[in-house]
């Protein structure tokens, strides 16, 4: 391709609308041309930018090139929620549910008034580090795992329309599910629903999630992290409740049965969905992530759950501890340190918490009892 036939600087490698394209002189022909494919209906894009292997085995961070891709389509009073939403706002869920026909196919939300709130936003970590031009494909398998691409959901309020293209499904909400604000993807800002409202949305989907799920999605909006990030905590349980008592419409009640567990201080998933197992357990109540001191006041470090009363810590150790050397050092000198200063640590893995979570039960019970503690 010669210079002069790249799309102006304007438009750059990013997917842009029809009518944009025409406004900078792009013509019908130029864009029916082999190095331009089309994402979405109206949407074209660069073909070397829109790499088909670019799927991800992690269904969030197709969402998020999914979202670039058809974020030039969207209209006046049309944004980004449900999944598609939790994927731009980095909130953890279980990868089935991007692909659950309960999410594709639940009917709109019967709620009531309308109002929306505009905010500026940066992409979280999480998403802004899949902020690449390269776009997932538009066909309905991936290339990993023969896994089902997932569908983006775009809602409107009572002023705007439902879209309806293939690999959308729009919905019609009305407050408080449609409270928006805005986020930066790539060089566009768009809309889509608070992290609060996202919260909501994903109550209603009550055949795609479990309460669980909706606790651990909850943690994370209402995480403060230990050093300051742009636009954390998203939200608090207070506010969290105030939406949840002014919501009449499906999910209510697991809303506000979830809220009940929420906290603050859970770093991940793991650790919010270990808590609540061993708390459905009949366990005591852990504090999460508090600094743990030696005998002389030093800080050793942050622990995942803490039984401060019996000097018990459980842990969920995840990949990045056994991969990344650093992280698997300091993870061994803080054991040290824990252990020296009469700490009993437990080390949870995926496979105590997924496949085998009676033995971790009845592990944790076990050294909860040598401590000290009385059921």
């Amino acid at each position: 391709m010669s210079p002069r036939e790249l799309p102006p600087p304007s438009l750059g490698v990013e997917p842009f609308a029809l009518d944009e394209a025409r406004a900078v002189g792009l013509t019908v022909g130029r864009l029916r041309h082999r190095d331009f494919v089309s994402p979405f209906h109206g949407v074209r894009v660069l073909a070397e930018a829109n790499t088909a292997d670019a799927v991800s085995e992690y269904p969030e961070r197709h969402v998020v090139e999914l979202a670039r891709a058809y974020a030039p389509r969207l209209s006046a009073g049309q944004f980004f929620s449900h999944t598609t939403a939790s994927a731009l706002w980095g909130m953890p869920l279980p990868s089935s549910a991007y692909g659950s026909a309960a999410l594709h196919d639940r009917a709109q939300q019967n709620n009531q008034g309308a109002r929306t709130s505009l905010r500026q936003h940066s992409l979280p970590q999480h998403a802004a580090a899949f902020q690449s031009p390269s776009l997932a494909p538009s066909s309905t398998q991936s290339s990993l795992h023969n896994v089902k691409i997932p569908l983006l959901h775009v809602s409107a309020t009572k002023r705007g329309h439902s879209p309806r293209t293939a690999g959308v499904v729009g919905h019609r909400l009305t407050a408080p599910t449609a409270e928006v604000t805005t986020l930066r993807i790539g060089r566009r800002s768009v809309l889509i629903s608070t992290p609060e409202a996202t919260w909501l949305q994903l109550c209603a989907l009550d055949d795609a999630l479990t309460n669980a799920d909706l606790v651990a999605a909850g943690d994370y909006v209402v995480r403060e992290p230990e050093y300051p990030e742009r636009g954390r905590p998203f939200s608090s349980r207070e506010s969290l409740g105030l939406l949840v008592d002014q919501y009449r419409g499906r999910g209510k009640r697991r809303a506000a049965e979830a809220l009940t567990h929420i906290r603050q201080g859970s770093d991940s998933r793991p650790e919010s969905l270990l808590r609540l197992l061993l708390i459905g357990a009949g366990l005591p109540e852990p504090e999460l992530n508090p600094i743990i001191r030696d005998r002389d006041g030093q800080r050793i470090g942050r622990a995942d759950l803490v039984f401060r009363e019996w000097k018990v810590i459980v842990e969920y150790d995840g990949d990045q501890h056994r991969t990344r050397t650093a992280q698997y050092e300091h993870d061994m000198w803080r054991l040290e340190r824990y252990t020296l200063s009469d700490w009993s640590v437990l080390r949870v893995r995926a496979a105590g918490l997924f496949i085998s979570p009676e033995a971790t039960i009845r592990h944790v019970r076990e050294v909860l009892k040598a401590r000290g503690w009385h059921p």
